[in-house]
């Protein structure tokens, strides 16, 4: 456990030393995507490529754009515009793969995404859906990684997605306004309800038997004026990488870091004022983490700031503190001046590599059950070999007193997640995504080293 994690402090300071040296001519197109807290488990407590983009942030649409190779990008507000392309002499050059005609690398199927509800009214309203199909095995611990992946040994449906929106757009000038909606039906269903209202409030305790639910995770409206836009709703959180929405991730399991140290959404208003071409503010105030049109105690402040380092690197800095909710029978509250950070950079320094670096900080005694910080750092890097197949591995430490048992109870626990995966689209619509993983857990953790295989389809149309 020790050595993995001078490894891990080595590559980061490689990246970050790398990241200096690069700076003056990189330029990252990332774009902010809304994230998702982690619902505590029973047993701890607790964008594709860029995802610091100078726009707003997408789900789907709105949601988190996805990779390149994670979904074929559903209007979205942090849509991955200007992720990189590879661009070639011809076709053929980009596919690789002559045999296929060279007009495309996609075993069947067109170049162009198929969807059922093309958004080309005068409305502007769009509509979408998506379906993802995963198995995963159990591991040592019998429950998979033992956070949105801990329904193992069977195939199942994690996301019946569906949305409803209307974009905001004023092209800098003028008024504009919009809405957004979700749906999600299947096993992570239950993971993005609103477990921070009281049970039975909102879309908490939707469940369906077994392992399956479903939720509301966004229905908001938003106004737009020249460069300021206002969510006035239920939204996704703006803190971190990773996003509960399939279509906005490269790996098909999550970071410690998005289940334990990050909020899933919030309910409130949030601002967002475009200052220059490289520089955007966020603040807005929120009733707690993980609520539903309900305060239950909680009131936090919500922003932040996105920068456009250069044509190829970009950098975020996201906060929430305050009283995070959590008022009920069933759970011990937050403190009232709670603190959460996530630092997030983002550089593309090839058109074919990306490098994200995350570090995320949770000063929450009571939330956390502990008087020590939360602590993570995270690495992502990235390869784009065409727009058929790219590859991935992710190395994350995560400090959190959740992760002990016994003596050392309360005491700051470490684990240390080693992910590496591929993405495949086989059309426009379809991208599939294998993986293994393994998680070193210290000595007193509550759990054990464990190694995983997971692999899932995500359709989208």
């Amino acid at each position: 456990m020790r050595v993995t994690s001078y490894v891990l402090v080595a590559l980061c300071g490689w990246a970050l030393a790398a990241g200096q040296l690069g700076a003056q001519t990189l330029r990252q197109p990332a774009s902010l995507r809304p994230a998702a807290l982690a619902h505590v488990p029973a047993h701890a407590g607790y964008g594709y490529y860029n995802k610091n983009k100078l726009q707003e942030e997408p789900s789907p649409s709105d949601a988190p754009a996805a990779p390149p190779e994670t979904e074929p990008v559903v209007d979205d507000e942090l849509a991955v515009d200007d992720e990189p392309v590879v661009e070639t002499a011809n076709s053929c050059e980009a596919c690789y793969v002559p045999a296929y005609g060279c007009d495309t690398c996609y075993l069947f199927g067109s170049s162009a995404p198929f969807k059922v509800f093309r958004g080309d009214n005068r409305w502007g309203i769009n509509a979408g859906f998506w379906t993802q199909v995963g198995y995963h095995t159990e591991g040592t611990n019998g429950e998979g990684d033992g956070l949105m992946n801990d329904y193992p040994n069977h195939v199942q449906l994690h996301q019946q997605w569906f949305f409803l929106e209307k974009a905001v757009d004023t092209g800098g000038a003028g008024f504009d306004w919009g809405f957004r909606a979700d749906y999600v039906y299947g096993t992570d269903g239950p993971d993005t309800q609103a477990f921070g209202n009281r049970p039975d409030s909102w879309d908490y305790g939707w469940t369906n038997g077994g392992a399956y639910g479903s939720a509301i995770p966004q229905l908001y409206a938003e106004l737009g004026y020249n460069n300021l836009t206002a969510k006035i709703g239920h939204f996704y959180t703006i803190m971190g990488y990773e996003v509960v929405p399939a279509t906005g991730n490269f790996f098909y399991s999550h970071a410690f870091e998005f289940y334990m140290c990050e909020p899933f959404t919030h309910t409130g208003v949030l601002l967002e004022q475009k200052v220059t071409d490289d520089v955007s503010v966020l603040g807005g105030w929120t009733a707690g983490w993980d609520t539903g049109f309900e305060r239950n105690g909680g009131s936090t402040f919500i922003g932040g700031v996105k920068l456009q380092l250069t044509d190829r690197a970009a950098f975020s800095y996201m906060t929430s503190w305050g009283d995070a909710g959590y008022d009920t029978a069933l759970a011990a509250g937050s403190d009232t001046n709670g603190y959460l950070h996530t630092l997030l950079f983002t550089w593309n320094f090839t058109d074919r590599w990306t490098y994200v670096l995350q570090s995320n900080l949770v000063d929450n005694d009571q939330l956390c059950g502990t008087t020590e910080d939360t602590l993570s750092l995270n690495n992502y890097l990235f390869y784009k070999w065409n727009e058929c197949w790219a590859a991935g591995a992710r190395l994350e430490w995560l400090k959190d007193g959740r992760l002990n048992d016994g003596p050392a109870q309360g005491s700051a626990g470490e684990v240390v997640d080693l992910t590496v995966g591929l993405n495949y689209r086989p059309a426009a619509n379809v991208v599939i995504r294998p993986e293994l993983r393994w998680d070193d857990y210290e000595a007193a953790s509550l759990l054990q080293d464990t190694f995983l295989f997971g692999i899932d389809t995500v359709i989208t149309y």
